[in-house]
Formats: C-alpha cells, structure tokens, sequence
C-alpha cells in the first residue's frame, strides 16, 4: 500500500514539474508566422504580435503579447485595435478529439479606435458579412 501512494505521489509531482516547465521548453513563437497568415486570412487586414507564450496556469492556451490588427485603410493606416496581451484559454477535453474550442478570451488594456464615414460606414464593417454575422466567429483552425 506505501509503495502505491509513493508511486501516485511521484507521478502527481512529476506532472507538476510538466506544468511548471513546460511554458519554458514548449517555444510557440515559431508558429508566429502561420498564426499571422491564419488571422490575415480571416480578417483580410494586416495582423501582428511580438510573441506568443504556451499559457497553463488558469488553464490551457496562449498569450499573445503586443497583439495589433490594422485598421480598414479606407479610413486610416493606423491600427484597429491594439492591445498589451491577448490570452486565449482552450477547453481541454475538445482538444483530445482534435476540436479547438475557445473557453476564455482576455483582453489586456484594449485600445479600439471607430470610425464612422459620411456616408455612415463604420471602419470595422468590412469585418462583417453582408447578413450582418460577424466572419471571425466562423473562422476554422
């Protein structure tokens, strides 16, 4: 009976120290390009970050940090929205079936700039379909 509670014991402290380690060995940043393309791809705007780091405490997913998205250049070639981080937590059992389904977004200090035109387009309606629907929450990965 010892022997079985120090074996559990150690496999407990083990994936601990997994955890603990993981976001300094798992380097995501060389899927920065791709993550890029994806989202351009989607929003048909210029997209960009300064990093991406594996996040597990709070839950399994990523921080994305100087995230940016360009505004419509109808209007203005500054940036749509900006923000210091963006954190994206994941539900995990979806992600053993090969599904990514999202179950948190954080916006760390979000900065939106809209715009509204003379002839009342706003700068973000080209995000959305002609039906009104927002493009992104079909987006597939």
């Amino acid at each position: 009976m010892k022997k079985i509670i120090a074996g559990i014991v150690i496999i407990v402290l083990l994936l601990v120290i997994a955890v603990i380690l993981a976001p300094f060995v798992i380097d995501l940043n060389k899927y920065r390009e791709p993550i890029i393309k994806k989202v351009e791809g989607q929003l048909h705007r210029d997209v960009d970050f300064k990093s991406v780091d594996l996040a597990l405490f709070g839950g399994i997913g990523a921080e994305i940090e100087g995230f940016r998205v360009a505004d419509n250049p109808d209007f203005s070639g500054e940036d749509f929205i900006s923000l210091d981080s963006l954190k994206i937590y994941l539900e995990f059992l979806p992600l053993l079936k090969k599904q990514v389904r999202v179950r948190k977004i954080v916006l760390v200090r979000p900065s939106i700039s809209v715009h509204r035109d003379a002839r009342g387009r706003f700068n973000f309606d080209d995000l959305t379909d002609k039906k009104g629907g927002s493009q992104i929450g079909r987006a597939h990965v």
